[in-house]
């Protein structure tokens, strides 16, 4: 290289506690040039000899900063030496370097909702709900430097923001919540971009859902089951670097989950574990497009992995008969257990409608639309398939749905609101308290198994239970329905073989 490079630390002698740094460019025949990096530091975190920022907080920053400036200068004067002359004062320093690294995690963001305001790229309202979730976040941690942005953190937030308190002793709402891990999963994304963070498998898996989630690239009950895949995967290992992401992690995450127990005491069944290999394998894949993973080093492919689980196949799955039904619906339920009648009756309704257990959870009284006649439908578009639902509940189990619906729809919310979690822990207790053979076993999605069972066992043909159920494949339907002996033995007899006198 033709030109000289000298960083140098308070040229000027400034009197200020903090003094600038300045990069000299010097080439035989022309005016040296200083230039100023932008960075400033005190005598007592500079070393002379070295040319380096020490004993500073940001050290390692502020030095990666110098080398990047370096870097792009001594590139500048490449391109300048090829078109035939090189000429001090057209080098520029990069774009970015414009700005000084912050600090950390809270300021990055703070700095780019600055940019945001300035340049008007986000609506007002966007950065309204940004700053407030900046601001909560805040006062979780006021300083989060970036080598503190882990799976750890992200936990001890998550548990913060459940525990918060607004003014007038209210809670956030699972929406407030989710709205802020999604704004801070946004900034997290930035700060990855700028390679300010460590980017470790598990926390690129989960910033990744989010994104995909905000941009309505995968739906909101597909992005549940991509985080419950990577709750799985935390549990056996959190903050994965991208290198150690092989063959023996993924043999050992097998071995982690073959000795898993469910939460209805049995081990977690094969075809269970065989979609948590393919949640691994989808983010496995994206981490290799986005260049965080050699594609050479494909693990799938070149190194011998074989998923054992690959030929698991559907079981029979748990559903309810019809007199099991009945027994909820009697069941008697002291007064002073209302969170049980609540469950109950929403369960009940699952076995009777056939919902998903997010479909229960979004019942608002605009989803009913009242016909003459006594008529009463609910209207909603399946989350998983966008398949438009409009089942009549005066019609199913004689106009039971509706009358189990109709007393929880109020003006102020869904007809039922609770998490997955605690639905599932009460429904087990009333279960058991009404008698039913394998309560244990009995959870949310097991109503959505019983209607299908129930329906096809009382002779509705299979394509009818298809649309109730709003299944885009009959495949899905099958799956889902189980045919038991009384059921084929009626539809046998019903046959004409051709075999009569």
């Amino acid at each position: 290289m033709d030109v000289s490079y000298y960083i140098i630390h308070d040229r000027r002698t400034s009197k200020k506690e903090e003094k600038p740094i300045e990069i000299k460019l010097y080439l035989k025949g022309q005016t040296p040039r200083f230039i100023n990096t932008g960075i400033k530091v005190s005598v007592a975190h500079w070393n002379d000899a070295s040319k380096k920022v020490v004993k500073h907080d940001r050290a390692s920053e502020l030095n990666a900063y110098l080398a990047k400036i370096l870097a792009s200068f001594r590139e500048q004067e490449l391109r300048m030496k090829l078109d035939g002359a090189i000429d001090l004062k057209q080098f520029t320093k990069p774009s970015q370097s414009a700005e000084v690294t912050p600090g950390s995690f809270g300021q990055l963001w703070a700095a780019h909702l600055h940019k945001a305001k300035s340049t008007n790229s986000w609506l007002p309202d966007v950065i309204e709900r940004s700053a407030r979730s900046l601001q909560l976040i805040t006062e979780f941690r006021p300083h989060i430097p970036f080598n503190k942005v882990d799976a750890f953190l992200v936990e001890e937030l998550e548990e913060h923001l459940e525990k918060y308190t607004l003014p007038g002793g209210r809670f956030l709402t699972k929406r407030q919540r989710h709205q802020i891990m999604s704004d801070f999963w946004y900034i997290y994304r930035v700060a990855v971009d700028r390679k300010l963070v460590t980017v470790y498998f598990d926390q690129f898996w989960e910033a990744t859902v989010w994104d995909e989630e905000s941009n309505h690239i995968i739906k909101p009950d597909s992005a549940t089951r991509y985080r419950t895949g990577l709750n799985r995967l935390r549990n056996f290992r959190s903050n994965i670097p991208m290198a150690e992401v092989n063959k023996e992690l993924l043999i050992a995450y097998e071995h982690y989950l073959d000795s898993v127990i469910s939460d209805d005491g049995t081990p977690l069944r094969d075809t269970w574990k065989k979609k948590l290999i393919g949640h691994f394998r989808k983010y496995y894949y994206k981490a290799i497009r986005e260049g965080y993973i050699d594609a050479s080093q494909d693990l799938f492919r070149y190194s011998g992995y074989k998923n054992k689980y690959a030929k698991a196949k559907h079981q029979n799955r748990t559903a309810l008969k019809l007199h099991e039904v009945r027994s909820l619906m009697e069941l008697e339920i002291p007064g002073h257990k209302p969170g049980w009648i609540r469950v109950r009756d929403a369960f009940v309704f699952e076995c009777m409608t056939g919902l998903a257990f997010n479909e229960l959870m979004q019942i608002y009284p605009s989803s009913i639309r009242q016909a003459p006649g006594g008529k009463v439908y609910y209207m909603y578009p399946r989350q998983k398939t966008d398949s438009p639902i409009e089942l009549p509940l005066h019609a199913l189990w004689e106009g039971k749905p509706w009358q189990i619906l109709a007393p929880y729809l109020t003006e102020e919310g869904p007809a039922w609101s609770m998490s997955n979690q605690k639905f599932n822990d009460k429904l087990k207790l009333v279960a058991q308290a009404a008698g039913l053979q394998d309560w244990r076993k009995i959870t949310s999605h097991v109503g959505r198994h019983s209607c299908a069972t129930i329906l096809l066992n009382m002779g509705m043909e299979i394509h009818m239970v298809q649309k109730i159920l709003a299944h885009n494949d009959i495949k899905t339907t099958q799956i889902y329905a189980k045919m038991e002996t009384e059921s084929v033995d009626r539809e046998l007899s019903g046959l004409d073989w051709g075999m009569k006198d």
